[in-house]
């Protein structure tokens, strides 16, 4: 089954479950956006998009959880400053 959904300039093309279950995603990004996957890619020493985008994923569910359940999301810096995150 395909589906097209729109997001700015990011575009969900396809998304196709397979015989096992799994799904098959295909975007169009634009070109900020590839460009930062491809940081990802670099910075974290991720050998896929696909890793990349995985564990992106399950960050970002973890801190949708955290902050559904009422926690505070922050990042504390190497000088003690803290910048809260709103996650939703």
């Amino acid at each position: 089954m395909a589906d097209e959904k729109n997001t700015s300039d990011n575009t969900l093309v396809a998304d196709k479950e397979n015989n096992t279950g799994q799904h098959r995603i295909q975007f169009i990004l634009s070109p900020a956006m590839h460009r930062k996957l491809e940081e990802l890619i670099e910075q974290t020493g991720l050998s896929t998009r696909a890793e990349v985008l995985r564990r992106a994923i399950s960050i970002y569910a973890v801190l949708v959880e955290e902050e559904k359940a009422g926690a505070k999301v922050e990042l504390v810096g190497p000088d003690s400053i803290r910048k809260r995150l709103i996650v939703m």
